[in-house]
């Protein structure tokens, strides 16, 4: 978490600013493992007009000593208010009488004359501060409708480092990106840089790199949707599916996100889920045991309706309909070679024959709009010129669960893989 401090300096109306810093500040910053700057360095280093914009744009919280009215700490906070919509905190000393703007807002109090009598409240307000989702800028406070600035976007990275990274990861050189990782410390683009060298890992299938770099990234915001996402597919492939769950639950948390990017996340948790699933059935040695395994889990259905559910989001996301689609008819194949196993899972007959009814009516419609989000996506593709070989290989898989025709089948998974790299074949097989 990095940390923007505003405050005056030296002692101004009785109240020695440096040492608040010192003995208050600093040390539950320290307490919470938080690194923290403030204008005075700035100041050290010239450019402060630029440097400060881009730390109040790009810090993850800030705190602003308000005990006194100092025009430069009210203009960075309102530079801030006007940004950020969350996690600035105010703290403040006796001093001047907090101005109008700022009198319903809340804030610390702290003795100027014993600074750290404060320091256990402080660490609590700020860890409140960090975990909290509420606004607390009163710009957006009373403008709803305003969107906060997205850091990552106004940021650049250095021509020069974003072509190391390419380099390292075109020689394939995932000690050379760790080794790059380290190296963006200390500067304002480091997260942005940190992204760079995440999805580098990612492409690379070094999943434990990729761990360290997202996670350095989430350390800075804990709500960081992007970082989150990325986390949710790394811990699936480190086989740690309750990390992956916890932080694909973070995105989904988030106001902001697009139906494509819901749907994204259910079809993530939906995979965890069917990992569980298959880890129950594979157990087993017996094939009718396997299918008996693999039917009354808990898991399938769960899985499904994770997949559905994305598919619901965005009936374009063919990725979510095609697993679900996959799931509801592997659930139908299962009840047919085991129908005791599948009755005894209701209270009755009758009501077990009318839940195989509506899943076999809710594959027809599952089926028919994969079908139609599949070809929208192939003509919008061919519109614009541009390959999506998934698209290609979900057509395979529709094929392939609706079809009886092993001819058929193969054919069309022909085609889809027509020059197709080698990912692309194991992820099909």
């Amino acid at each position: 978490m990095h940390v923007f401090i505003i405050r005056p300096f030296g002692t101004k109306s009785g109240i020695d600013f440096d040492r608040v810093e010192v003995e208050l500040i600093r040390p539950a910053l320290d307490e919470l493992g938080w690194s923290g700057g403030v204008t005075g360095a700035i100041i050290k280093q010239g450019n402060i007009r630029t440097d400060m914009f881009e730390q109040l744009l790009i810090a993850n919280l800030v705190i602003a000593d308000i005990s006194i009215h100092n025009a430069n700490c009210f203009y960075e906070l309102g530079i801030r208010h006007a940004l950020r919509d969350k996690r600035t905190f105010l703290i403040k000393s006796r001093g001047d009488d907090v101005p109008f703007d700022l009198k319903t807002d809340r804030y610390l109090s702290y003795d100027a004359n014993n600074p750290a009598a404060s320091l256990a409240d402080l660490v609590k307000a700020l860890k409140a501060t960090r975990d909290s989702q509420d606004q607390d800028s009163p710009v957006f406070q009373l403008l709803p409708e305003l969107e906060p600035c997205n850091p990552t976007k106004l940021i650049v990275v250095p021509l020069e480092f974003r072509e190391e990274v390419e380099r390292a990861q075109t020689a394939k050189k995932c000690g050379g990106l760790q080794l790059l990782a380290a190296e963006t410390e200390g500067f304002s683009w480091k997260t942005m840089g940190l992204r760079l060298i995440g999805h580098a890992q990612f492409k690379l299938k070094d999943w434990q790199g990729a761990k360290m770099t997202w996670e350095e990234i989430r350390n800075y915001n804990y709500d960081d949707m992007e970082a989150n996402t990325m986390l949710g597919t790394v811990y699936q492939r480190l086989d740690d599916l309750v990390r992956s769950s916890q932080a694909l639950k973070r995105v989904l948390g988030n106001t902001g996100l697009s139906g494509h990017d819901r749907a994204e996340i259910r079809a993530l948790m939906a995979r965890n889920e069917k990992t569980h699933w298959e880890r129950e059935w594979k157990q087993q040695e017996e094939l009718d045991a396997r299918q008996t395994t693999a039917l009354i889990s808990p898991y399938l259905k769960k899985s499904f309706d994770f997949y559905r559910q994305g598919f619901i989001e965005d009936r374009n996301h063919y990725y979510s309909g095609i697993n679900a689609l996959a799931m509801c008819t592997v659930m139908l194949e299962l009840a047919a070679a085991q129908p005791s196993t599948w009755e005894d899972g209701f209270g009755s007959d009758e009501e077990a024959s009318l839940e195989l009814k509506k899943m076999k009516e809710l594959r027809d419609e599952l089926a028919a709009g994969v079908k139609l989000a599949i070809r929208s996506t192939r003509i919008a593709s061919a519109r614009d010129e541009i390959s999506d070989i998934w698209a290609e290989i979900s057509e395979a898989d529709r094929v392939m669960l609706g079809s009886t025709q092993p001819s058929r089948v193969g054919r069309a998974y022909k085609k889809a893989l027509v020059d197709a790299p080698d990912f692309a074949y194991d992820s099909t097989r």
